[in-house]
């Protein structure tokens, strides 16, 4: 999972922890209140995340667990444009 930008230390306990579901457009900052998550402290956007769908695949999991330290994230190895396959980029069941 590091190689996707996400610390294996990260993972335990995530699953049961809540976070704000972002705005599509939101981009993640961590210079940001919620690091750039618009509906941070919204308390209708508060929930778990759903792991078992797809319905859950476009988020940017540092936007949801807006609580976490930015130490919890690594950086992502597979990017647009760097020659990287298609496949390490993009999940065959979100097209994301």
């Amino acid at each position: 999972m590091n190689d996707y930008g996400i610390r294996p230390g990260t993972l335990f306990g995530l699953d049961p922890e809540k976070g704000y579901y972002p705005n599509a457009a939101d981009v993640y900052n961590p210079n940001l209140p919620g690091n750039g998550n618009s509906n941070y402290k919204v308390e209708s956007k508060y929930h778990t995340l759903e792991w078992l769908k797809t319905t859950s695949g476009a988020i940017d999991l540092r936007l949801f667990y807006t609580d976490r330290d930015a130490n919890s994230w690594s950086k992502c190895r597979w990017n647009e444009g760097d020659g990287s396959p298609h496949f390490y980029r993009v999940s065959s069941f979100t097209g994301r």
